[in-house]
Parts: C-alpha cells; sequence; structure tokens
C-alpha cells in the first residue's frame, strides 16, 4: 500500500511540472532616471530630470504581449503621460513606455521609453531609458530600479521576526555542569 501512495505522489509531481514553465508574473518596481544626454534632433527641450515612475504590473508569462495596459497599474509618475507596457515572452524583454509598439520608443510623440530584461526572473535589469520630445530625443545611463514590497510581503515579515521573538522568548537556556573526577 505504501507503495501505491509512493507512486501516485509521482505521477502528480510529474504532471504538474510542465504546466508549472509559465506564470503569472506581479511586480511592483519603483524606476528612476537622472543626467539625461542628447542623442538625436535639436535639442531645445529636454526631458523631466529626474524622470521617476512606480509601477505595478500583472501578466501571464507564456505569451507575448503587445501594447497593453491590462494588469498595470501607475502608482506615481514624475511624467504627465499615460503609459503602456508590452513583453516579449523569448527574451524576457518589458517594455514600458507610453506609446510601447513596436519602434514606437523612436517617435517624437513618446514621453519615454523603459527596457527591463530579465523581467519574470529576479533580478531586474534596465538596458536603457529613453525619453523623447518634439525637439530631440534624450537617453540616460543614470538609472535605478529597485522592487517595492507588497503588503502582504511585509506582512509576512512582520510575523516572522514576531515569531522569532516569541520562539527566542520562550527559549530557556539550561546550565549544564561539567565535573572531572
Amino acid at each position: 500500500m505504501n507503495r501505491f501512495w509512493s507512486i501516485s505522489f509521482l505521477i502528480t509531481v510529474f504532471s504538474f511540472s510542465n504546466a508549472a514553465s509559465a506564470a503569472v508574473v506581479m511586480k511592483t518596481l519603483e524606476v528612476t532616471s537622472t543626467d539625461f544626454f542628447f542623442v538625436n534632433g535639436n535639442g531645445a527641450e529636454a526631458p523631466t530630470d529626474p524622470l521617476s515612475i512606480v509601477f505595478s504590473v500583472t501578466f501571464d508569462n507564456a505569451a507575448d504581449i503587445e501594447s497593453s495596459t491590462n494588469g498595470l497599474n501607475i502608482i506615481s509618475a514624475s511624467v504627465p503621460y499615460s503609459a503602456e507596457y508590452s513583453y516579449d515572452s523569448n527574451s524576457d524583454l518589458l517594455v514600458l513606455a507610453t506609446n510601447s509598439g513596436v519602434g514606437s520608443c523612436l517617435l517624437p510623440a513618446s514621453s519615454f521609453c523603459i527596457f527591463m530584461s530579465s523581467f519574470s526572473t529576479a533580478p531586474v535589469s534596465i538596458g536603457a531609458l529613453q525619453a523623447t520630445s518634439v525637439a530631440g530625443i534624450w537617453r540616460s545611463d543614470n538609472t535605478t530600479i529597485s522592487a517595492v514590497p507588497e503588503p502582504a510581503a511585509w506582512a509576512f515579515m512582520i510575523f516572522g521576526f514576531g515569531a522569532i521573538g516569541g520562539a527566542m522568548r520562550r527559549y530557556h537556556k539550561t546550565n549544564m555542569k561539567i565535573s572531572y573526577a
């Protein structure tokens, strides 16, 4: 009977292991960029400096996503423009931009483009941040990205510290006396 349960357990584990390759990605990130430098155009109008945006995004990384706002929440931004995102599942690249369609980051109508690689794996890295206005294109190589903890993560962390504190409080040291004959 014990062998039956072992085989059943193995079959269950292997049947779910293939379905686990695609996952729902939920991240809240803060991106800040400063020191923009001029790339192309007439250079008359500089972008917002520093450019900062805090956003959360939730999506399924099994397939490509082209120019969507589903699951995107802009929490705060230093630019007054709306944003959308695109996701390439093959390269694990997420583009957050005013207009995230293919090649749209080079258009003067865009206000910003953020290229984030390794998005569904940790840690996320920024390939480039580009700000575009009517007058030209600026880039920044001085960009930081940081994860914003979810409220549930804070709750688990506080609970964990409380549990450790409670366990330490209940722990009693026993004195052991050693005598040599």
